[in-house]
């Protein structure tokens, strides 16, 4: 019998990426894997990116080379996918670095799982000069591996859309990023919609190089616009029919840290029914985390947004959590 070669697509979106371009491509394309296909798609860039792509694929065979329009990264990454051809998708930025064996440690896993959708894996923050800053915390895999990853991502986003490796099949399913809804974090709702559908695997490794640097910074999005973006991307799924399917606890913490991500954006209007809400449907064994995750950082303004709910107990438990009489 012929053993079946599974086909790998790499996808960069790329935008002004130049000085880090080259060290992405070349960590991609030294992947031990026999079936590979490198798609770059430039989304206008105004550094040279582009004439580098076009070069390192008259270079190697495996490139392929894509331009179009500034439409931001979530549409250059959906036409990425669109072209791919490969069995399984790997999506990287062109500032980051694949460790060497990441998609052959990831491809074993798939091995006589037809079921199985993602492989994703730890995340480690380099710095400009690709020196280790640090690891980034991936939930799922160090604090609620029994956890199933839908209920998790029900309420926060537990790791970076660059460390998995994805069935193709399952991407086309669902329809690849959403388009529609700007106001949504792109990485999540992604993540979000495939666990609806899809079983995931955590590896224990570290599976991308997330380079920060300067430019970066400069570009960086203010820090309230970020928690805004979470707000709404919570409200996209609290709004999708799984989510009424999701056990009540899971339902309740997601509206909790809806109510705390309000408090940091500065919304407080919103704040006080995403706490409700989570007040109400509440078991008994959220009151700790109702008070210390909402109050202890924000102090009366959470005590204020609790005493305008008109809950005695609520109150009192925040002011223990600020620690106030």
């Amino acid at each position: 019998k012929d053993v079946v070669v599974p086909s790998v697509s790499i996808v960069i979106p790329v935008y002004n990426k130049r000085p880090f371009l080259e060290e992405a491509v070349r960590s991609a394309l030294a992947q031990a894997v026999d079936k590979l296909e490198l798609i770059i798609i430039d989304d206008e860039s105004s550094d040279g990116s582009l004439e580098l792509a076009q070069r390192l694929a008259q270079e190697d065979g495996r490139i392929r080379v894509l331009n179009q329009e500034n439409q931001g990264e979530a549409r250059a990454r959906n036409a990425g996918m669109r072209a791919a051809t490969g069995e399984y998708v790997a999506l990287l930025d062109g500032d980051d670095v694949l460790p060497a064996g990441k998609l052959r440690t990831q491809l074993a896993a798939f091995a006589g799982r037809p079921d199985l959708a993602v492989v994703f894996s730890d995340t480690v923050i380099i710095d400009e000069q690709g020196r280790r800053v640090s690891d980034s915390d991936t939930a799922f895999g160090k604090a609620k591996r029994d956890s199933p990853i839908l209920w998790q991502l029900a309420s926060r986003l537990t790791f970076t859309i660059h460390s998995g490796l994805i069935r193709r099949s399952a991407l086309e399913h669902i329809g690849y990023h959403e388009e529609h809804a700007p106001d949504v974090s792109p990485d999540w709702e992604l993540w979000y919609r495939l666990a609806e559908h899809s079983d995931f695997m955590y590896q224990a490794e570290p599976a991308v190089f997330y380079r920060q640097h300067k430019a970066m910074m400069t570009r960086q999005v203010p820090r309230r616009d970020l928690f805004v973006k979470q707000v709404r991307t919570l409200e996209y799924f609290q709004a999708r029919p799984s989510f009424a399917g999701l056990p009540i606890q899971v339902q309740a913490e997601s509206h909790l840290r809806r109510a705390v991500l309000c408090l940091r954006a500065g919304l407080d209007g919103e704040a006080r029914p995403a706490l409700r809400r989570a007040r109400d449907l509440h078991d008994g064994s959220l009151e700790r985390g109702l008070a210390a995750t909402a109050a202890i950082p924000f102090g009366p303004r959470a005590l204020r947004a609790a005493i305008e709910l008109r809950d005695r107990p609520t109150v009192r438990l925040v002011s223990r959590a600020c620690g106030l009489r």
